[in-house]
C-alpha cells in the first residue's frame, strides 16, 4: 500500500498518458520504465453482476462490434453454459492470460492481487462517488475541491467545466450505464452459483479489492493525500 501512496512524484518533463487497454500488462511494459513511471486506477464491479449485465447488453446493443443477436433467444443459463460466458475477466486482464482456453490457477489470482496492491488505486462501482473523489484528490485534478460537493458547481478555477462534465457523466447521468432493462439474479440462485464457479478467481480478487478500497481510504482520511478529507 505504501508503495502506491508514496509514489505520486513524477518527472515534470513527463507527458500525461491515459492508457485504456485490455492488454494493460503488456502495453505498460512498452510505455513505462523505472524512470518514467505510470499511475494506474480502475473502477471494479462485482464479477457476477458484470457478467449478467454483459449478457443482456450484448444481446440488444446492435451498435456494438460485439453485438450478439442470437443471445436474445438464450436464457442466462444458456449463456453460462456456453463458451461465451465471462470467465475471470479481471484476473486474466491483470495476468495477461486473456484467452479463455488458458487455464488459470491460484498463483494467477495471487499475482493479480499483488498488482492491485502495489500498482492500482482501486475504485468500486458500488462506491462510485467516493471512488471518483479519491481519483481527483490523488491526481490533483481539482485542488482541494471534491467532485461530489455541490454537484460539481463549486469550482472558481479553469477546472470548473471539467469538474461539472465529470460529475454529469459519471455520477448524475452516467454515460456507461447499461440501457437494457433486466432482472437481477439473487445470490445463491442456480444462475449465481453457476456464474460463481466460472468466475471463482475474480470473486476472490474482488473481495480483496474491497479490502484494498477500505485500506486505501485510510490514507485519504488521514490527509496523506493532499486535498481530500472525508468530512469535506
Amino acid at each position: 500500500m505504501k508503495n502506491l501512496m508514496n509514489s505520486r512524484a513524477v518527472s515534470k518533463n513527463a507527458n500525461d498518458v491515459v492508457l485504456i487497454s485490455e492488454h494493460i500488462r503488456h502495453v505498460s511494459k512498452e510505455l513505462f520504465t523505472l524512470e518514467r513511471k505510470g499511475w494506474m486506477f480502475t473502477i471494479l464491479r462485482d464479477p457476477i453482476q458484470r457478467a449478467v449485465s454483459m449478457f443482456h447488453y450484448l444481446s440488444k446493443a446492435d451498435w456494438e462490434v460485439n453485438y450478439r443477436p442470437e443471445w436474445q433467444n438464450w436464457t442466462l443459463m444458456d449463456y453460462v453454459n456456453s463458451n461465451n460466458c465471462e470467465n475471470n475477466y479481471y484476473t486474466r486482464m491483470l495476468t495477461g492470460k486473456n484467452q479463455h482456453h488458458i487455464l488459470l490457477s491460484q498463483s494467477d489470482v495471487d499475482i493479480a492481487m499483488s498488482v492491485l496492491q502495489k500498482r492500482v488505486l482501486v475504485g468500486l462501482l458500488e462506491h462510485i462517488s467516493e471512488s471518483v473523489d479519491r481519483f481527483a484528490a490523488y491526481f490533483g485534478w481539482f485542488g482541494s475541491n471534491r467532485l461530489t460537493s455541490n454537484r460539481g458547481k463549486d469550482m472558481k478555477t479553469k477546472d470548473k467545466g471539467t469538474k461539472q462534465c465529470l460529475y454529469q457523466n459519471l455520477l448524475a447521468q452516467p454515460r456507461n450505464v447499461n440501457p437494457v432493462k433486466y432482472n437481477q439474479i439473487e445470490e445463491n440462485s442456480m444462475e449465481w452459483v453457476a456464474l460463481a464457479k466460472k468466475n471463482e478467481f475474480d470473486l476472490q480478487l474482488y473481495k480483496y479489492a474491497q479490502i484494498l478500497f477500505q485500506d486505501q481510504g485510510n490514507y485519504f482520511t488521514k490527509k496523506n493525500i493532499s486535498g481530500y478529507n472525508e468530512t469535506d
